[in-house]
């Protein structure tokens, strides 16, 4: 529709055929409106997404989401040195559950430590694989960048879409390892009579979840059913 270096007429006039072709009538559901942002200073970019949404019931919802990415993750010494020594860790921790589950086969599974384990392993590597890919990613659209003095366009969605399970993974291995923490120190008297009583109270626990959680999503419901625009 328009590129950076164009004139502004052009993107008028894109405009006006649209409008002759009725690109925009009745069966229309969506514009989705996409900008990619680069500041060469910080070495940071975003993609910008504007959606105008027609609702079926008349009405039209926007939205706008804003996604900074910075691929350059090292920006250190000292960061790099920590992600080092954490890649070892991973690879030391991954070699001793291959072992055990060649010991123990399918009695491995049967251990809930064990899957704990295997969560943040599991985590831990795709989380890895995912920084080195979008530095790959990072090295090319530089290159793209300086071959078009930045006046490429550059679709970030499949890259806005990876950052979003990167985050959902260190999400889930700070999870795993806060739960695996509890391990260590289950030997702390306090923690001990804590845990004792939860596994004394588990059904009520489970029982009182299930109703909370029907008058919880029927609130949520009735709420958005009144004062939804």
């Amino acid at each position: 529709l328009y590129v950076f270096p164009g004139l502004l007429s052009d993107i008028k006039s894109n405009l006006s055929l649209l409008h002759q072709l009725q690109w925009i009538d009745a069966n229309t559901r969506a514009v989705i409106i996409q900008l990619t942002l680069y500041n060469p200073n910080v070495a940071l970019f975003t993609s910008v997404t504007f959606l105008l949404e027609f609702l079926s019931a008349s009405g039209v919802h926007s939205s706008a989401r804003f996604e900074p990415l910075n691929f350059y993750v090292f920006t250190s010494l000292t960061q790099l040195i920590c992600t080092i020594i954490y890649i070892c860790f991973v690879i030391y921790f991954l070699i001793i559950e291959i072992k055990l589950l060649i010991k123990l086969k399918l009695k491995y599974f049967y251990e809930f430590w064990s899957i704990i384990q295997t969560g943040i392993i599991s985590c831990s590597i795709t989380s890895i694989i995912i920084y080195i890919w979008r530095f790959k990613e990072y090295n090319r659209l530089s290159s793209l960048f300086l071959e078009t003095n930045g006046y490429a366009y550059v679709n970030l969605q499949m890259i806005v879409y990876v950052d979003d399970v990167l985050t959902s993974l260190l999400g889930f291995c700070c999870f795993f390892g806060t739960i695996k923490f509890i391990k260590f120190i289950r030997f702390n008297k306090s923690l001990r009579i804590f845990v004792q009583t939860l596994k004394y109270v588990t059904k009520d626990i489970i029982s009182f979840s299930f109703m909370f959680s029907i008058v919880f999503m029927s609130f949520l419901s009735l709420f958005y059913l009144l004062f939804n625009s």
